[in-house]
């Protein structure tokens, strides 16, 4: 449900959902849209006093997000341009090949084609490669992250990795860890910050006081890798 509130003179829109939970959570994700989670009891006129009261944070975050959005341009899939992954920023080079495939070579992304001259075939060749990298990646570190778990004497939940329009990560209400495949564009240690962040989410579902203490101490620094995530990566 999209519902608007007012503070002064700004517009706050907002995405209601309800669930069987205890108390209402409220986020701001970094395209600036404002996510919030509320009881399936909560009255409407509650929920929205409650954005009226937190409008202040929910103003200051959006700017916020807003002055890390990038100011390059749209991806052509040409050659020469930049694209990010795992933290870096590589230069597009494109190939005439007999067989289609990328690799990362000499600093450079590198698109070995059949048709260089094809940027809708270079974008799915990209796309298929970063997909499957993310596969790989974030696998890796969910199972590096097992100690993490162990010493909260839980088990890993399960995994899934997939596209996802607003967030970088998600915890079900069934116990399953979703994570965009996007991340692969961050750096190692920002993608163990928001898989510690959705782990934390298994023992403290909402972003109560307890679930940042939580997370301060299984991650002390998260806060770093955050800022880092929303900078390099918006």
């Amino acid at each position: 449900m999209i519902r608007t509130t007012t503070y002064g003179s700004a517009v706050i829109e907002f995405h209601l959902t309800r669930s069987a939970r205890n108390s209402l959570s409220i986020s701001v994700l970094p395209d600036g849209a404002v996510a919030v989670a509320a009881p399936e009891d909560a009255e409407l006129v509650e929920v929205d006093e409650r954005i009226r009261r937190r409008a202040r944070w929910i103003l200051r975050q959006q700017r916020r997000f807003a002055a890390y959005r990038p100011r390059t341009p749209p991806r052509q899939f040409v050659g020469g341009e930049t694209h990010r992954y795992l933290g870096r920023q590589y230069r597009l080079k494109i190939d005439q090949a007999e067989k289609d495939r990328v690799l990362v070579r000499s600093g450079r992304l590198v698109v070995e084609t059949r048709l260089p001259e094809d940027r809708d075939w270079t974008r799915t060749l990209l796309r298929r490669w970063t997909r499957q990298r993310a596969r790989e990646v974030l696998r890796e570190r969910f199972e590096a992250a097992a100690p993490m778990m162990a010493a909260l004497r839980l088990p890993l939940p399960p995994l899934m990795i997939c596209p996802m329009k607003r967030r970088w990560g998600s915890h079900t209400p069934s116990g399953r860890i979703l994570l965009n495949d996007a991340l692969i564009a961050a750096r190692r240690d920002c993608i163990d910050y928001v898989i510690a962040h959705e782990l934390c989410h298994v023992v403290e579902p909402n972003h109560s006081p307890r679930f940042f203490r939580l997370l301060r101490r299984l991650m002390p620094d998260w806060e770093r890798r955050k800022e880092l995530l929303e900078r390099e990566t918006a």
